[in-house]
């Protein structure tokens, strides 16, 4: 199994980023092969800026598969070289994306996803996984308070599988769960 990291912030915090430093960082002290799981799907103009950028950053940092996987997050596994790094961006986009397709009941998706994640930490040594903080908003409508709910319920789960949890706050990543290794 993975060592899992769990990295969360508010949009545009700058989570991503500091993500993608520490996978490389993970690759080349262990020599080990960088895999992208992006999540996110180009259905706007915003999105499809976001995506751009996020390749463009990817791009010049390291050499990266990208393997693009908006849903059924476990049948990547099989595009991912056995002990390589893997960052998943994001939970938060791949939740919604499941929300919008056909699910049985939200404890089945829920138990689906998490399957999926094991599937993928099975495959690889580092699993970095990104998810927007959402707890923070106010929850207007009954759907956006079952996903933050649905949401706050995975975010526990991968934090109680994670050797390392980050906080990243204004580009400032801050260890809430692990410990600093030198």
């Amino acid at each position: 199994m993975a060592d899992i990291i769990f990295i969360s912030g508010g949009v545009r915090s700058g989570k991503s980023s500091f993500a993608e430093k520490l996978a490389t960082s993970h690759a080349e002290r262990e020599t080990n092969s960088l895999y992208y799981i992006a999540c996110g799907e180009p259905v706007d103009e915003e999105m499809k800026e976001r995506i751009a950028q996020h390749r463009y950053d990817r791009s010049k940092a390291s050499s990266w598969t990208t393997v693009e996987c908006p849903v059924n997050v476990g049948s990547a596994a099989k595009r991912i070289g056995q002990g390589g790094i893997v960052l998943l961006d994001c939970l938060t986009t791949l939740l919604s994306n499941e929300l919008f397709k056909q699910i049985e009941s939200y404890e089945a998706l829920i138990d689906r996803i998490k399957c999926d994640l094991s599937i993928v930490a099975e495959k690889c040594d580092v699993l970095i996984i990104v998810s927007n903080e959402v707890s923070f908003e106010p929850f207007d409508t009954p759907l956006v308070k079952t996903y933050g709910k649905l949401l706050g319920s995975l975010h526990q789960w991968v934090v109680e599988q994670a050797r390392e949890a980050y906080l990243v706050e204004a580009s400032i990543p801050i260890l809430m769960k692990g410990e600093v290794i030198e």
